[in-house]
């Protein structure tokens, strides 16, 4: 059968604009006013109802909520709390719940007339905080009132009639404009205020936010239909299990969604031939990233295709790339500790968080409604938090969410975005050698306008809060870049989108940037202890790039993932709990058994994380080195094994029952280095706390750096290499080698400059090699030197850089005569 979907877009445009929403209290914690009709000459039609809401309590999630502490009677007879006067029940109802309750939030439950009279007072005064209404048996289709009358921060209306009821007919008391209406079949007018069985076998059709109807067998009866209505509010926590029929051990259960990050959902596209996959299919098969590239706004096709154009998401989370495990064991563990209501959202990563916001409305909505429930729990990974942080933005979308489990998420962005934007190189996605099988050139056609890309780069937030030392996160022709309006310039300068780049920023910092948890219970859980791209330095017109490293999970520095910069700092927003781990990598941290272990119990049923389960108070210390191999090295020869000399017992065992040494490829592969490939070298750091020996040959140079924090590191060692080789070992921050060994080159260049008859020669000489020269004439952008200047009356400023990345001071020549 059609199940319903309780769908915000459909109900907002069913019942109009609405005035501006506040943070709702759906919990059976208000006051509820129970107003009778005026053709009832007594409040005793509430007796059973009034009775069965002072004891009926509801879990949701971890909470139980309930009983109602408070509730009065309303109405024209003498019994009742507060009497109405016939003449003016509207008026005199409005100002009865204004000046009682002075602005507090209330919920209503009225029956008969009772629901013409609330329907009434809300029409004449919105300011009223009403945020609930149920009517029982009202006459809606006779009144001439506001179709759809809102108090303050919103009203949702609930209608509830009987086939069965000779009073009122079913269609007169759904006939308003509201959210929900349920009509039972075979109960008196009377017994849909008596009826406060709690068996799950009454007959009803329902209507969500102007939905088809739907029919249940194995529904709610009418109190507790009435109490899940005031409990949950907008969304209604559908009492009615869509699932009651075939999986009724599934009713009631709070349904798990996971959200992957960037790269890390399918994206598939229509073919004459049927379903075409693009994404991972790209990797081997570059001429498709043409086929996912987008147009300067970031959301159209950028190529008139029919692939492109039908380009999107599956919904399928990516299981597996290029032989490597993306979220296949993650899923799986989703799956076995929600069995029966574990959901996947694939979405489309190549565009913003806002664009995917409705599909994921949808798809909450579907599963709250299949499984009877007000609330889902929410599993996000990178980039799919910044989805769920914008998801739960809306207080009203935030009311479908009990918890949020987010893992290593860059709320500040992280640099390492940069590189795929300016060189078409080291994505952020989670495949190893990747950038072996892609066209630097096609994968720049594809990030040019990737939105998705955009979002992890760093935001303002980062320039006013990373710690001082960082907040530059990017030098430019050696001028640090101190905002996002700079580091816009540069984008565009490196051939990005600049005007994405723009509004990118604008939407960051109002719907990212600061935790906002409007009653969610949001975690976050944060990786440290791994080198992480922190600091990148460019020059114009040149490939040549420099970098620095920083605490974190190998891919979002650790002050990215707190917002903010050090434990303890207060963090931007709402305080979230946070829960750091050591020395596991960004696209490893679902698929940890002592994260699983340790997070799964506040996934299933809001169970506070336990720290000393592979969680700590603390973030990790940052200990690796790392190795730079330059010039003409065999970047086959440089293998990678573990040592077990300097460690006795268990760690000589574990040694020898390691594999053989292992080319590079093979060890980023294992997860025992992060690799980050230039046209004339490579660098690569530690992953790993266990030892490891490097063996580089060639006729370059293997320099070693420990790192020991944020930009900061310790003695760097430099070592000639020869074609029978070096080895090299670290363990930590510690480097050795049976080769001489001498201090690392932190010596800058020296640029002599030779101006005759207006032709400027440069020549730079540095202790180990020069990588690139720069020349600004004039106010022009600096860009390399290649050959000798002809000049007219400009200044020539200009500089050199070694292959290190000791930058010399900038000098000037004076314009030629």
């Amino acid at each position: 059968m059609r199940r319903a979907v309780i769908a915000l877009a459909a109900a907002a445009a069913l019942l109009g604009a609405a005035p501006a929403a506040h943070a709702r209290t759906d919990d059976l914690s208000k006051p509820v006013l129970l107003v009778a009709g005026p053709e009832r000459g007594s409040c005793g039609a509430f007796d059973d109802l009034s009775a069965f809401l002072a004891e009926y309590t509801i879990r949701s999630g971890s909470e139980r909520l309930g009983p109602v502490p408070g509730m009065e009677t309303i109405g024209f007879g003498a019994d009742c709390s507060h009497r109405l006067d016939g003449a003016r029940a509207a008026e005199g109802l409005a100002t009865y719940i204004a000046e009682h309750y002075k602005g507090k939030p209330v919920d209503v439950v009225a029956e008969g007339g009772g629901g013409l009279v609330i329907r009434s007072a809300l029409h004449q005064r919105p300011s009223l905080k009403v945020e609930d209404v149920v009517t029982l048996g009202t006459d809606h289709a006779g009144s001439t009132a506001a179709a759809n009358p809102q108090g303050a921060g919103g009203t949702d209306w609930s209608l509830v009639g009987s086939d069965a009821d000779t009073v009122v007919p079913a269609e007169r008391a759904v006939g308003m404009e509201a959210a929900h209406k349920t009509v039972y079949a075979g109960l008196s007018h009377d017994q849909l205020l008596s009826d406060v069985s709690q068996a799950l076998d009454a007959k009803v059709r329902y209507s969500h936010g102007g939905q088809d109807w739907v029919q249940a067998n194995k529904a709610a009866h009418p109190a507790v239909r009435v109490a899940r209505s005031l409990a949950f509010g907008f969304g209604d926590g559908d009492q009615t299990c869509g699932l009651a029929a075939t999986q009724p051990d599934q009713c009631g259960v709070t349904p798990v969604i996971m959200v992957p990050g960037f790269g890390a959902s399918v994206l598939e596209c229509t073919t004459p031939f049927g379903i075409g996959n693009l994404w991972p299919s790209a990797i081997t098969n570059n001429a498709q990233f043409y086929e996912m590239a987008l147009g300067r706004e970031g959301v159209s096709p950028l190529y008139d295709h029919a692939c492109a154009k039908s380009s999107g998401p599956s919904g399928a989370v990516l299981q597996e790339a290029a032989g490597q495990d993306i979220h296949k064991a993650s899923w799986a563990w989703i799956q076995r500790i929600a069995a029966g209501h574990a959901y996947q959202f694939g979405w489309d990563f190549r565009k913003g968080p806002d664009q995917s916001i409705e599909r994921l409305d949808q798809l909450i909505d579907k599963v709250r409604a299949l499984h009877g429930v007000s609330k889902v729990a929410i599993v996000s990974h990178s980039y799919g938090g910044l989805l769920s942080r914008w998801y739960i933005d809306d207080p009203d979308r935030a009311q479908k969410v009990a918890r949020v489990a987010n893992f290593g998420s860059p709320w500040w962005g992280a640099p390492k975005a940069w590189f795929a934007m300016a060189y078409g190189y080291e994505t952020p996605d989670p495949t190893p050698g990747l950038d072996w099988a892609v066209n630097n050139d096609i994968f720049r056609v594809f990030t040019r306008n990737l939105a998705g890309l955009y979002y992890l780069f760093p935001p303002q937030a980062w320039f006013e809060h990373a710690p001082e030392l960082l907040r530059s996160w990017l030098e430019i022709d050696e001028k640090p870049v101190t905002s996002v309006a700079q580091a816009v310039d540069a984008i565009r300068a490196f051939g990005g989108n600049g005007a994405l780049a723009t509004t990118i920023a604008r939407n960051h910092a109002e719907h990212i940037d600061g935790f906002k948890r409007n009653g969610v219970d949001w975690r976050t859980f944060i990786g440290s202890g791994l080198p992480t791209l922190g600091h990148v330095r460019a020059w114009s017109g040149s490939d040549r790039v420099q970098y620095s490293w920083v605490n974190g999970d190998g891919t979002v520095p650790l002050f990215s993932q707190r917002q903010s910069a050090r434990k303890g700092d207060p963090q931007l927003g709402a305080k979230v709990p946070t829960y750091n781990f050591c020395n596991t990598r960004h696209m490893g941290e679902m698929e940890s058994d002592v994260l699983q272990q340790a997070t799964q119990g506040f996934i299933t049923d809001g169970r506070d994380p336990a720290y000393g389960a592979g969680l700590w108070a603390n973030p990790c210390p940052l200990n690796a080195s790392q190795f730079v191999v330059t010039k003409d090295e065999d970047a086959k020869s440089v293998a990678i094994s573990k040592q077990a000399e300097a460690y006795a017992g268990a760690a000589r065992v574990r040694a020898r029952a390691a594999a053989a040494p292992m080319t590079l490829d093979e060890a980023e592969k294992a997860g025992l280095v992060d690799v980050i490939r230039e046209p004339d070298r490579t660098v690569f750091v530690t992953t790993t706390t266990e030892p490891l020996t490097v063996h580089a040959a060639g006729t370059g140079q293997l320099e070693v750096t420990p790192l020991i924090g944020d930009a900061k590191t310790g003695a760097a060692k430099l070592y000639d290499l020869a074609p029978a080789g070096v080895d090299v070992s670290a363990a930590g921050s510690r480097s050795a080698s049976s080769a001489p060994a001498r201090a690392a080159d932190r010596r800058a260049p020296r640029t002599k400059a030779k101006l005759r008859r207006g032709k400027l020669t440069l020549r730079a000489r540095d202790a180990s090699r020069v990588a690139v020269t720069m020349v600004r004439v004039g106010g022009r952008k600096a860009r390399p030197y290649k050959r000798p200047l002809r000049l007219g009356h400009a200044k020539v400023r200009y500089w050199s850089v070694d292959e290190w990345g000791n930058a010399e001071s900038v000098r000037v020549v004076a314009a030629a005569r």
